[in-house]
């Protein structure tokens, strides 16, 4: 590699590179801090209403953009809830069971549950007995939403590309022309099958329980000899991955919306004095720890992997789209990779303490 020339002029970088440098710094400084470097960077991200944005790009792009900046913010916003209730019950357990101190008053969740995790088992080691039964937490997402989501990928599209790329037969619109499919509305021309209204030549002018080969007031299915107008598909759109990139980042928005009701623990705990109070601190606390485990170590982690690669490809296509799209990706990519490392530290974290007395996943 050549090395660039000295120029005694100031030269500034670009603004995503300049971003994505700032926001590595703020990683280390702290979430509050990386957080309002993105949202000065990209407004969208510091409302949380990136889906729907315009970033310069094509439609297309625009939605692909949108949606992975959305479902990143989403998956962030989970991740730092999660690591926010490890820490605070792992320090309620430290506080009951009287671990160190001074490690309860860290930031790295491994540190205060790793307080905990040791005193627990030096509690064992004194002769405490616990046995612990854990139902694990239920999450359900809303199908609704992410039906809603991935309606808009497609909805983004330009006409002609819905039309071009839609599974055949899969069409639905205004047909500005003749509709030779399913009308819902009214058929001017010919009905196969049942017309509520003909007119003297006993052509259908009313609505068809079958296929109309004429013009339809309404929406027309399938076909249109003619052209359509607002189309939208009701099936598999073929062709380029954004597609399919756009509907991953809306099934991880649905995830992170997930509702999810904690599962329940079962304690007994014998032997010392301190016997009671194990269990008591378990019951309380324990059911936390293990919400995320079994959400964070399952399909959010599975969901940031896929945006991460989604990230990855939207940087090679976003070329000359602009500062405004480039430093929306790098925002979503950053926090991306922010949250990966925080899904292992804060798993890690409550494993310590719910495998030291066999709740694990």
């Amino acid at each position: 590699m050549r090395a660039a020339p000295r120029s005694p002029s100031f030269r500034p970088l670009p603004l995503a590179f300049a971003f994505a440098g700032s926001l590595a710094c703020a990683v280390l400084l702290g979430e509050s801090t990386s957080g309002e470097l993105a949202g000065a960077a990209c407004p969208e991200w510091g409302r949380g209403s990136a889906f729907g944005a315009k970033y310069g790009a094509s439609a297309e792009l625009d939605a692909q953009i949108g949606a992975f900046v959305q479902a990143a913010y989403d998956l962030s916003a989970v991740v730092r809830t999660a690591r926010g209730q490890v820490v605070a019950s792992c320090r309620a357990m430290g506080r009951d069971l009287r671990a160190d101190p001074a490690a309860l008053q860290a930031e790295d969740p491994r540190r205060v549950c790793g307080a905990v995790s040791a005193r627990i088992d030096e509690i064992l080691r004194g002769g405490v007995k616990v046995q612990v039964r854990a139902v694990p937490p239920r999450c359900t997402v809303d199908a609704n939403f992410e039906a809603s989501c991935q309606g808009q990928c497609s909805a983004r599209l330009e006409p002609a590309q819905i039309v071009a790329r839609c599974e055949p037969g899969k069409l639905a619109g205004t047909c500005r022309g003749t509709c030779t499919g399913r009308c819902e509305g009214t058929c001017s021309g010919a009905c196969s099958g049942a017309c509520s209204a003909t007119d003297a030549a006993g052509r259908c002018r009313g609505a068809c329980e079958g296929t109309c080969n004429g013009t339809c007031s309404g929406t027309c299915y399938a076909d249109c000899q003619g052209t359509w107008e607002t189309p939208r598909c009701e099936g598999k759109l073929e062709g380029p991955s954004a597609e399919a990139d756009c509907y991953a980042a809306c099934k991880a928005r649905a995830d992170a919306k997930a509702r999810c009701t904690p599962g329940k623990v079962d304690v007994r705990a014998s032997g010392a004095a301190e016997a009671r109070r194990v269990a008591d601190t378990l019951r309380r606390n324990l059911p936390t720890l293990i919400m995320a485990q079994v959400r964070l170590a399952g399909q959010i982690r599975q969901d940031l992997v896929v945006l991460k690669e989604t990230g990855a490809l939207l940087r090679g296509q976003i070329r000359g789209a602009g500062s405004h799209a480039a430093a929306c990706v790098a925002a979503a990519a950053n926090a991306v990779a922010e949250a990966t490392v925080t899904v292992s530290i804060t798993v890690e974290a409550s494993a310590s303490v719910s495998g030291k007395v066999g709740a694990g996943r």
